[in-house]
């Protein structure tokens, strides 16, 4: 969860095409690096509902980690 206030500060555009939606986490100043960037943490909240640090998202078991194969 972010506050509507934080992600208006860190993102102000809109995402309307898949490329915006990719650069919006999948780029040097994606969302994630520009929360790092003011010191905030950044967390997953895994399967089991425990919240996990970016050093261990691995661990987490969500989407594409943990190495499980999801399929859709």
């Amino acid at each position: 969860m972010i506050s509507r206030k934080l992600l208006l500060k860190v993102w102000l555009r809109f995402i309307i095409t898949k490329r915006g939606a990719y650069l919006f986490e999948n780029v040097k100043n994606s969302l994630t690096n520009r929360i790092a960037r003011l010191g905030l943490q950044c967390l997953v909240v895994g399967r089991d509902g425990e919240a996990y640090a970016r050093e261990v998202w691995d661990a987490s078991r969500t989407y594409r980690q943990g190495g499980r194969k999801i399929f859709w």
